[in-house]
Protein backbone atom coordinates (compact mmCIF):
# COMPACT_ATOMS: atom_id res chain seq x y z
CA UNK A 1 0.00 0.00 0.00
CA UNK A 2 1.81 3.04 -1.25
CA UNK A 3 2.21 5.77 1.33
CA UNK A 4 0.89 3.72 4.25
CA UNK A 5 4.24 2.48 5.51
CA UNK A 6 5.35 -0.99 6.57
CA UNK A 7 2.96 -3.84 7.40
CA UNK A 8 3.38 -4.72 11.09
CA UNK A 9 0.39 -7.04 11.63
CA UNK A 10 -2.02 -9.05 9.48
CA UNK A 11 -5.12 -11.16 10.05
CA UNK A 12 -6.94 -13.41 7.58
CA UNK A 13 -10.55 -14.56 8.08
CA UNK A 14 -11.86 -17.46 5.99
CA UNK A 15 -9.72 -16.47 2.96
CA UNK A 16 -12.16 -13.63 2.17
CA UNK A 17 -11.40 -10.90 4.72
CA UNK A 18 -7.91 -9.52 5.25
CA UNK A 19 -6.97 -6.94 7.88
CA UNK A 20 -3.60 -5.15 7.90
CA UNK A 21 -1.89 -2.71 10.24
CA UNK A 22 0.66 -0.41 8.61
CA UNK A 23 3.15 1.80 10.45
CA UNK A 24 4.05 5.04 8.77
CA UNK A 25 7.85 5.23 8.80
CA UNK A 26 8.12 8.95 9.52
CA UNK A 27 5.99 9.12 12.67
CA UNK A 28 4.01 6.99 15.12
CA UNK A 29 0.95 6.89 12.87
CA UNK A 30 -0.68 3.50 12.28
CA UNK A 31 -3.34 2.66 9.69
CA UNK A 32 -5.77 -0.25 9.85
CA UNK A 33 -7.00 -1.38 6.43
CA UNK A 34 -9.55 -4.15 5.95
CA UNK A 35 -10.21 -5.78 2.59
CA UNK A 36 -13.39 -7.75 1.94
CA UNK A 37 -13.21 -10.07 -1.07
CA UNK A 38 -16.64 -10.01 -2.72
CA UNK A 39 -15.87 -11.84 -5.98
CA UNK A 40 -12.78 -12.56 -8.08
CA UNK A 41 -13.37 -9.13 -9.64
CA UNK A 42 -14.53 -7.02 -6.69
CA UNK A 43 -12.83 -5.97 -3.44
CA UNK A 44 -14.16 -3.61 -0.81
CA UNK A 45 -11.89 -1.63 1.47
CA UNK A 46 -12.32 0.31 4.69
CA UNK A 47 -9.71 2.00 6.83
CA UNK A 48 -9.26 3.94 10.05
CA UNK A 49 -7.03 6.75 8.91
CA UNK A 50 -4.17 7.64 11.25
CA UNK A 51 -4.23 6.04 14.72
CA UNK A 52 -1.65 7.22 17.25
CA UNK A 53 -0.58 4.85 20.02
CA UNK A 54 1.35 5.44 23.22
CA UNK A 55 5.02 4.36 22.96
CA UNK A 56 4.42 1.38 25.26
CA UNK A 57 1.40 0.12 23.26
CA UNK A 58 1.97 -2.63 20.71
CA UNK A 59 0.35 -2.02 17.30
CA UNK A 60 -1.94 -5.06 17.18
CA UNK A 61 -4.98 -5.60 14.96
CA UNK A 62 -7.23 -5.42 18.03
CA UNK A 63 -5.77 -2.12 19.24
CA UNK A 64 -5.33 -0.22 15.96
CA UNK A 65 -8.48 -1.51 14.24
CA UNK A 66 -10.95 -1.00 17.09
CA UNK A 67 -12.15 2.21 15.40
CA UNK A 68 -13.33 0.31 12.31
CA UNK A 69 -17.13 0.38 12.32
CA UNK A 70 -19.18 -2.26 10.55
CA UNK A 71 -21.47 0.47 9.18
CA UNK A 72 -18.79 2.82 7.87
CA UNK A 73 -18.45 3.60 4.18
CA UNK A 74 -16.66 1.12 1.96
CA UNK A 75 -14.54 1.85 -1.07
CA UNK A 76 -15.33 -0.65 -3.83
CA UNK A 77 -12.49 -1.67 -6.13
CA UNK A 78 -13.09 -3.35 -9.48
CA UNK A 79 -10.55 -5.41 -11.41
CA UNK A 80 -9.44 -3.83 -14.67
CA UNK A 81 -8.68 -7.31 -16.05
CA UNK A 82 -11.92 -8.93 -14.98
CA UNK A 83 -12.96 -12.55 -15.25
CA UNK A 84 -16.59 -12.96 -16.41
CA UNK A 85 -18.78 -14.33 -13.59
CA UNK A 86 -22.55 -14.88 -13.63
CA UNK A 87 -23.64 -13.22 -10.39
CA UNK A 88 -27.23 -12.36 -11.34
CA UNK A 89 -28.77 -14.83 -8.86
CA UNK A 90 -26.97 -13.16 -5.96
CA UNK A 91 -28.28 -9.71 -6.99
CA UNK A 92 -31.97 -10.39 -7.66
CA UNK A 93 -34.35 -8.01 -5.95
CA UNK A 94 -34.77 -4.26 -5.73
CA UNK A 95 -31.67 -2.23 -4.88
CA UNK A 96 -30.86 1.43 -4.58
CA UNK A 97 -27.27 2.57 -4.96
CA UNK A 98 -24.99 5.25 -6.34
CA UNK A 99 -21.63 4.99 -8.02
CA UNK A 100 -19.01 7.42 -9.19
CA UNK A 101 -17.11 7.27 -12.47
CA UNK A 102 -14.38 9.94 -12.51
CA UNK A 103 -16.62 12.81 -13.64
CA UNK A 104 -19.75 12.65 -11.50
CA UNK A 105 -22.26 10.53 -9.63
CA UNK A 106 -25.09 8.49 -11.15
CA UNK A 107 -28.07 7.08 -9.23
CA UNK A 108 -29.94 3.86 -9.93
CA UNK A 109 -33.26 2.94 -8.33
CA UNK A 110 -34.91 -0.15 -9.72
CA UNK A 111 -35.03 -3.91 -9.98
CA UNK A 112 -32.66 -6.27 -11.65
Amino acid sequence: MTGRGVCVDMKQDFHVNYTFVFQHSEDSCYHCIKFLVRTVNVLEKMDTGCVTLKPEEEPTIERVCKKLASDQSLITLFSENYVPVNCRSSLEGVWQFAYQVNFGIWWFDGGI
